[in-house]
């Protein structure tokens, strides 16, 4: 799983051809991690190298948990601003509820 200080085993950048044209998913985007999973399964049913297939379910599990780190740190912030009575009205919960 690569960033942009820390590129990874299959960085697009560093195998990219000069005038080959990409495009790039960032973690902010809520679509992201579906998104990336989705392609894992594709190319896995593809053959794809199972280390590019690993790589990418790893880089889809770190942008949900950057996800929620933000949203998280976010909603603390609003609430210290009194801009909410309750954490989850400011980040939904997940599925299932908080765990504690």
């Amino acid at each position: 799983m690569g960033t942009k200080k820390r590129p990874g085993t299959f960085d697009c950048y560093e195998n990219a051809e000069d005038d080959e044209p990409m495009f790039v998913l960032l973690a902010r985007d809520s679509s992201a991690p579906k998104l990336v999973m989705q392609w894992a399964a594709w190319r896995e049913g593809q053959g794809e190298d199972p280390a590019k297939v690993a790589e990418a379910r790893a880089c889809a599990a770190a942008m949900e948990a950057w996800r929620l780190r933000r949203n998280v740190a976010r909603g603390e912030a609003e609430l210290a601003r009194g801009e909410g009575t309750s954490l989850d009205e400011v980040v939904p919960p997940p599925p299932g509820g908080w765990r504690t």
